[in-house]
């Protein structure tokens, strides 16, 4: 099957200075599991699912370990 009867049409895509929360709104937005992002028009990266839910693991990790390194609950 050619690439071109699969691909989305329209392209969209997220400027490089875009927020985590930026992509993961457009992304629920459209239903897509990838945003394509660019800076002055040229591509350079894409962000998926994984990657932002990655993100939010790592994120957690950093919270539960403050948390359990924390002295007293102040």
């Amino acid at each position: 099957t050619p690439v071109a009867g699969v691909m989305t049409p329209r392209v969209e895509t997220l400027e490089a200075l875009s927020t985590a929360q930026d992509a993961i709104a457009r992304m629920a937005e459209r239903g897509w599991h990838q945003v394509l992002v660019t800076r002055d028009g040229r591509l350079v990266g894409v962000v998926s699912e994984r990657d932002l839910f990655a993100l939010q693991r790592v994120s957690m990790r950093n919270v539960l370990g403050a948390i359990e390194a924390a002295g007293d609950v102040a």
